[in-house]
C-alpha cells in the first residue's frame, strides 16, 4: 500500500460540508430554525437594503461591482416579487421602478441628484415590499415552504380498513372489501336487485341463488357524502344498528363479522370513492391553515409549535364522531379531539372552516394529526423535526 501524505493533499469538499453542518447544529435551535428558512430571509433581507442595484450602479468607486455584474432593478424587482409572492410584477409596479435605471441614473449627471434619485428608488422598492410581505400572497408562499418541509401529502395513507370499503355495481353499493360478503352470502358478491325483505321476527330476509350463495335485497339510505340524494345500498351493508344483539358495538373495527352490524346510519363508519381523500386533504388543509394565520397575523414564530388551536371542516368533524377508532392499521385511542367538543358539520361542508380548543396534551403543528399520521414512529418524527427546524 502507497503511503499518503495527508499534509500534501487538497482539502476535503465533503469534510468541510460535515464540519459547517455540525456548526450549524451546535447553534440554538431558534437560529437553527431561521437557517431553514433562508430562501425567505434573504429575499427579505435584500428588500430592506437601502443599497439597490441602481444606487450600486451610479458609485463611481474602484470597490464597487460594475454594471454587467448588477442585476437591473426591473429583473431584481421581478425576481424579489417571484420569491415572496410567488408571481411576477404588474405593469404598473414595473413602470414605478423603470424610471430609477442605471441609464437613466447616469444620465444625470449630477453625483448628489443621482443619489437622491437612488435613494427615492430604495424608498420605493421598500414600501411595495412591505406591502408584499404583508399579502395574502406571501403567506400562500411561506404556506408552500412549509408544507415541503413537513412532507403534509398524506394521499398516500388510509385511514379506514378494508372491511370499511363500499364499492358500487350497476345501482347496487355494498361492501366487497375483506371477507365480508364471504362470510354473510358466501361469495364476494352483492345482494339482489330488490327491495329488502324481513320475517315476522324482524331478521332480514337471504334467499338462496343458483349459485348457491344466500342474498338479500337492498334498502334506500341518504348518505352521509350526498346527503341530499338517495341510494340503493344491500341491506346487510346499510344497517344502522349501533349495538348488536351480542353486545357488540358496531362502530369500532372488528364489528364487521357481526351479522347484526353495518355501515351505521348513513353509511357513517363506511368509506366510499374520494371520502377518504378528502379527509385527508381535510387534514392536511387544516395544517396549514395554522400556518397561515401565524404568518398573517404576524405572531411570533414559535406558536407554530406551541397554540392549542385546530381548525377543523365538515370532513374532519365526520372522521373524529365516528371513523377515529376504525383506523387501520394504526387506532387513534384516545381520539385526539373530544367529539362533544366538534362544531355541527356535516360531511359535505367542506369549505367550512371552524376553530377548536385543544387539550392541555397537545400543542402546535408537532400533535396535529397530518404530522403524526406522516410521520407514525417517534423516530421518524424525530427526524423530520430535527433536519427541518
Amino acid at each position: 500500500m502507497n503511503r499518503v501524505d495527508v499534509a500534501n493533499q487538497p482539502a476535503n469538499r465533503p469534510d468541510l460540508l460535515d464540519r459547517l453542518r455540525r456548526a450549524a447544529r451546535s447553534l440554538p435551535l431558534p437560529a437553527r430554525r431561521l437557517l431553514r428558512m433562508w430562501p425567505l430571509l434573504v429575499a427579505i433581507a435584500l428588500a430592506s437594503s437601502t443599497l439597490t442595484p441602481a444606487y450600486a450602479a451610479v458609485a463611481s468607486t474602484a470597490d464597487c461591482p460594475t454594471l454587467s455584474e448588477i442585476l437591473p432593478s426591473t429583473e431584481w424587482l421581478r425576481a424579489l416579487s417571484l420569491d415572496l409572492r410567488g408571481t411576477p410584477p404588474t405593469d404598473s409596479e414595473f413602470d414605478a421602478v423603470a424610471q430609477f435605471t442605471a441609464p437613466a441614473l447616469a444620465a444625470i449627471g449630477d453625483a448628489e441628484k443621482s443619489a437622491s434619485v437612488a435613494k427615492s428608488l430604495a424608498a420605493e422598492l421598500e414600501g411595495r415590499i412591505a406591502l408584499w410581505l404583508g399579502s395574502d400572497a406571501f403567506t400562500s408562499q411561506a404556506v408552500r415552504r412549509h408544507r415541503d418541509l413537513l412532507w403534509i401529502g398524506l394521499s398516500n395513507l388510509r385511514l379506514l380498513g378494508v372491511p370499511q370499503s363500499l364499492a358500487k355495481s350497476g345501482a347496487l353499493y355494498w361492501r366487497n372489501g375483506g371477507n365480508v360478503a364471504f362470510y354473510h352470502r358466501g361469495n364476494r358478491v352483492p345482494c339482489i336487485d330488490e327491495p329488502a325483505k324481513w320475517d315476522d321476527a324482524g331478521n332480514l330476509v337471504f334467499t338462496k341463488q343458483p349459485d348457491g350463495t344466500v342474498r338479500e335485497g337492498w334498502v334506500t339510505v341518504k348518505p352521509y357524502w350526498a346527503p341530499k340524494t338517495e341510494i340503493h345500498v344491500c341491506a346487510l351493508d346499510a344497517q344502522d344498528t349501533i349495538v348488536s344483539a351480542a353486545g357488540q358495538s358496531c362502530s369500532v373495527a372488528g364489528a364487521y363479522y357481526d351479522a347484526s352490524c353495518g355501515c351505521g346510519p348513513g353509511l357513517r363508519w363506511c368509506r366510499y370513492g374520494p371520502t377518504e381523500a378528502t379527509t385527508l386533504e381535510s387534514f392536511a388543509q387544516s395544517l396549514e391553515r395554522q400556518i397561515a394565520e401565524v404568518i398573517a397575523e404576524d405572531r411570533p414564530y414559535t406558536e407554530l409549535f406551541t397554540d392549542k388551536t385546530m381548525w377543523v371542516n365538515g370532513p374532519l368533524v365526520h372522521f373524529y364522531s365516528h371513523q377515529a377508532q376504525l383506523c387501520a392499521p394504526l387506532r387513534m385511542t384516545p381520539t385526539p379531539v373530544d367529539p362533544s367538543t366538534l362544531p355541527a358539520l356535516t360531511f359535505d361542508q367542506v369549505d367550512t372552516w371552524v376553530k377548536i380548543s385543544l387539550g392541555k396534551e397537545q400543542a402546535g403543528i408537532l400533535t396535529a394529526p397530518a404530522f403524526l399520521l406522516r410521520f407514525q414512529t417517534n423516530r421518524a418524527r424525530a427526524n423530520r423535526f430535527y433536519n427541518t427546524f
